[in-house]
């Protein structure tokens, strides 16, 4: 049976994100098939750093299946040395603890996989980063794990196209991933059970409760959306309160921003995240770039929940277009966005649409990504 490595800048319960995530859950899905699997990852900092508990976690550690790296200890290439020579496949998502655990892949004729999460120097930009030195080494790093991968996979055609834009020789050897969600944690609820989810979190506004579930940071669009809420609100046909979770360096400004209609909840605990979901009426996702899928997307349906996307919002919006078209908004208009709502307010009590959307969910269950990554890399050059 294939051997993997799993090399991320970022995973949970360390970080918090839809990449870190999508790492952790990938080698919790792989030990649940008793696939060998080794992970690195670091230690948490900074605004979305978490360490929260976590047993699964545990495991790993005591099993020697884990490394955990601090900012020094991730530029020294013998601390990768253990994570990547039992492997077969060496799969990394990010290029800076990538660099090192591609280039060892590589010497020792490993399979590497890069899974292709974004563009790194701009996602420096888009948090305000203006240091020419530091976006030029982001793009070196990330051309050379492009260049150097048998094989790339994306969740997008938008991913995609910013993927060869930075690499443009690499087309050939891109592969899309399908979005996935664990339909294990994330399923619906019955309205009567909502009602009473509402009253343990203490939400006793009137109407409905939209969602918004993102990091709290620039490319995410949450700033602008608390912003032009006020004006959106006073256009829907039903009264609306929307609630914004996450963390991040932008927070202050938004709790700031939040007017009447808005409920910042903070960073919400894993275990408490689903019954927010199904607290409910819609989830509503502002992207303003870089947006390579959106779990938050497939969350949502799996608890019977439309999802509005910004027309901005990248892979998310390619996938809602899918869906249905009229759940994609105009980015900066408050006008379009209250008609997107009142659309859906007015098919709420539609039970088609909700199963629906869960057998959406459901033919996207994480076990879907992994059936997906061990296809793809049976079809790997062998070493």
């Amino acid at each position: 049976m294939t051997r993997w490595a799993i090399i991320g800048d970022f995973s949970h319960p360390n970080y918090l994100g839809g990449a870190a995530r999508h790492v952790y859950d990938l080698a919790r899905e792989f030990r649940r098939r008793g696939i060998e699997c080794c992970l690195a990852t670091r230690r948490p900092d900074g605004f979305y750093g978490l360490g929260i508990k976590d047993k699964f976690w545990e495991q790993l550690k005591a099993e020697g299946r884990l490394a955990e790296f601090g900012k020094t200890e991730m530029m020294l290439p013998w601390r990768y040395w253990k994570t990547v020579r039992g492997a077969d496949v060496v799969n990394v998502h990010h290029p800076i603890m990538g660099f090192w655990g591609g280039l060892l892949a590589k010497a020792m004729g490993k399979a590497l996989i890069y899974n292709f999460h974004g563009p790194l120097c701009e996602e420096y930009r888009a948090k305000g980063g203006r240091n020419f030195l530091v976006i030029w080494m982001y793009r070196w790093l990330q051309n050379l794990l492009l260049r150097l991968a048998d094989a790339i996979w994306v969740h997008s055609d938008y991913m995609r196209g910013l993927c060869c834009r930075l690499c443009q020789s690499c087309g050939g050897k891109i592969r899309q991933l399908p979005g996935y969600v664990d339909v294990r944690r994330y399923h619906p609820t019955r309205k009567d059970a909502r009602r009473s989810i509402r009253q343990r979190l203490g939400w006793r506004e009137d109407g409905s409760f939209i969602l918004t579930c993102r990091r709290l940071t620039p490319r995410t669009g949450v700033l602008e959306l608390a912003r032009m809420w006020p004006e959106t609100v006073q256009r829907l046909a039903k009264p609306a309160t929307l609630v914004i979770c996450g963390r991040g360096e932008l927070e202050p400004e938004i709790r700031r921003a939040a007017g009447e209609g808005v409920k910042v909840m903070g960073y919400v605990e894993e275990e408490l995240l689903p019954d927010v979901y199904r607290a409910c009426d819609m989830c509503l996702l502002p992207s303003r770039e870089l947006e390579g899928f959106g779990l938050v997307v497939l969350e949502g349906f799996a608890c019977g929940l439309p999802v509005l996307v910004s027309s901005l919002s990248g892979g998310a919006a390619e996938f809602v277009r899918t869906i249905n078209p009229a759940w994609i908004y105009d980015t900066d208009d408050p006008r379009d966005l209250a008609r997107a709502i009142n659309g859906v307010l007015a098919a709420q009590n539609d039970g088609l649409t909700e199963r629906g959307l869960v057998d959406v969910a459901t033919a996207h269950d994480l076990s879907r990504l992994a059936d997906a990554y061990l296809e793809l890399a049976d079809v790997l050059p062998k070493k």
